[in-house]
């Protein structure tokens, strides 16, 4: 089996269970999305009899291993949160998808402006932060952590949104099928 040089890079970047992005600001991940895609046979193979299965989405790579219970509540914890956010941003800006950018200052203006997304942002759990602002900023350092967004501009704060967010709406599209199945 011939692997890429990148191989060690790649699997501790996904066994961290961060994501692989195509449109990141780093040029290093970029990189590394054009070794998994080039050699997506091998690293799959490569990677599955030690656990770690290599799924891949719209430019987006991750690993997916099996969970036990107590993992796959935090998981369905996390992910309910992040739905929370991406409620808030889907409000803010209707447009609010892949390659969007904004920054932590845009959202508290808008919130200061439009009560409903100032009484959405302060209803949500795990948010710290004294002022508006400061629970803006946790709200898209909390997104960049989990590897949805990243920080393009530090000076602006500004981030992006990664391809990695195809994720969650897959997720998310996955989930209402299937209560649309139950529910027949």
């Amino acid at each position: 089996m011939d692997l890429p040089r990148q191989t060690r890079e790649i699997f501790e970047r996904l066994s961290k269970g961060k994501f692989i992005c195509q449109n990141s600001p780093d040029r290093v991940e970029r990189r590394l999305f054009e070794i998994c895609d080039q050699n997506i046979e091998t690293l799959e193979a490569y990677f599955k009899p030690i656990g770690f299965e290599l799924q891949y989405g719209a430019g987006y790579y991750y690993f997916s291993k099996e969970l036990q219970e107590s993992q796959v509540e935090a998981k369905l914890a996390n992910i309910l949160q992040l739905l929370d956010y991406i409620e808030i941003f889907y409000q803010y800006d209707e447009h609010f998808n892949v390659n969007w950018r904004g920054s932590p200052i845009d959202l508290a203006k808008a919130a200061t402006d439009n009560i409903a997304i100032k009484e959405r942002i302060e209803k949500i759990n795990g948010v710290g932060g004294k002022d508006l602002f400061q629970k803006c900023e946790e709200i898209f350092k909390k997104m960049e952590r989990d590897g949805f967004m990243a920080l393009e501009d530090p000076y602006e704060k500004r981030y992006v949104v990664l391809t990695s967010y195809n994720y969650l709406v897959d997720f998310f599209k996955s989930v209402k099928e299937v209560n649309r199945y139950v529910s027949a």
